[in-house]
């Protein structure tokens, strides 16, 4: 690694297979990205990062266990196998009637809204299925869909989870709306790396997420929206870079997933050659070593219990830089 390399990123990959995106052999296309006609999944993803000596950090839906079976914990086996920093990801609307009616409680339709009780129970799943496939603690969470709530955090910490990579300042379901903001903490404890947004102009009219699948980054070379990041948010801040696991391949008209496509790949290679040794990639062990280590600055605190009030809900501390109105946000 360079000595002057000063700025970070973590790659992040939700790794997942809804029944709605394949017409069949859903883990198969969805994960694996093995179709008839070319291959291109987190196999392929994990080949390009070890290729350069990065780990990826890939967000596995425990939940899809209910849909798909071993299949799921044999995904997990083999990410943590590799190497990779496998952590927890869900969309607990998938959970049947089944798994709340056992416990007592009713079912969870909305994963934001989650009360203590709902959100204890689902991390104790998650929590367990991971331990059970690796033999490790998972530390880092990222809610399906972005969603997650004061119940989520509690049910974090409870279960030693301290990392968060679900605020998204664009996005309608936030609880907290405090604007675009690099890395802060929780005042229960836990540390959100929020998802990125960079703009593509130094007018800043518009801000785009740090998605792979996002349009702009098919136009735009993605290495230019990442220097627009850290010009914008500082050198501090930890860039996020949102993947999934169908990311080489492309939706068509019936929903479903194409086959991948040799572009998508070729992109990513590019895009890791372009960056290594200029960025340094990191996982979220990482991370949370640099903040213990007060290596790294937490750009304020947020209140669990308060988050609704929104920006008054956040404490700036360091003032890594304000940012335009969140009204300038494009999707």
């Amino acid at each position: 690694m360079n000595a002057e390399v000063k700025n970070r990123l973590m790659l992040t990959v939700d790794v997942e297979a809804f029944p709605k995106r394949a017409e069949k052999d859903h883990v198969e296309r969805l994960i694996w990205g093995h179709y008839p006609d070319g291959r291109g999944g987190i196999g392929e993803m994990m080949d390009i990062a070890d290729k350069y000596g990065v780990k990826l950090v890939m967000f596995l839906d425990y939940v899809e266990q209910f849909l798909w079976g071993e299949k799921i914990l044999d995904v997990a086996r083999e990410i943590h196998a590799r190497g990779h920093d496998l952590q927890l990801h869900s969309h607990p609307e998938l959970l049947p009637e089944s798994f709340w009616r056992e416990r007592g409680l009713p079912r969870l339709k909305v994963a934001g809204d989650a009360t203590d009780e709902q959100a204890n129970a689902l991390f104790e799943f998650l929590c367990e299925s991971h331990v059970k496939a690796t033999g490790t603690d998972p530390i880092a969470y990222r809610g399906g869909g972005y969603r997650y709530g004061a119940g989520t955090l509690r049910a974090m910490r409870a279960h030693g989870v301290r990392l968060n990579s679900s605020y998204n300042s664009a996005v309608e379901n936030q609880p907290l709306r405090a604007g675009r903001l690099p890395q802060f903490k929780w005042n229960n404890g836990c540390v959100e790396i929020p998802i990125s947004y960079a703009s593509l102009t130094p007018m800043r009219e518009k801000f785009y997420p740090l998605n792979f699948n996002q349009s702009n980054f098919s136009v735009i070379p993605m290495g230019t929206s990442l220097e627009n990041f850290y010009r914008e948010m500082g050198d501090a801040a930890i860039a996020v870079l949102v993947m999934h696991s169908w990311s080489f391949s492309k939706i068509q008209e019936s929903g479903y997933y194409s086959s991948p496509l040799p572009e998508h790949i070729a992109r990513f290679d590019k895009f890791l050659s372009d960056i290594v040794g200029k960025v340094q990639i990191i996982d979220s062990r990482t991370a949370l070593g640099l903040f213990d280590d007060y290596k790294l600055p937490l750009e304020g605190v947020a209140s669990v219990d308060n988050m609704a009030a929104g920006a008054d809900a956040f404490t700036r501390t360091n003032c890594i830089e304000r940012m335009r109105s969140p009204s300038a946000y494009y999707l």
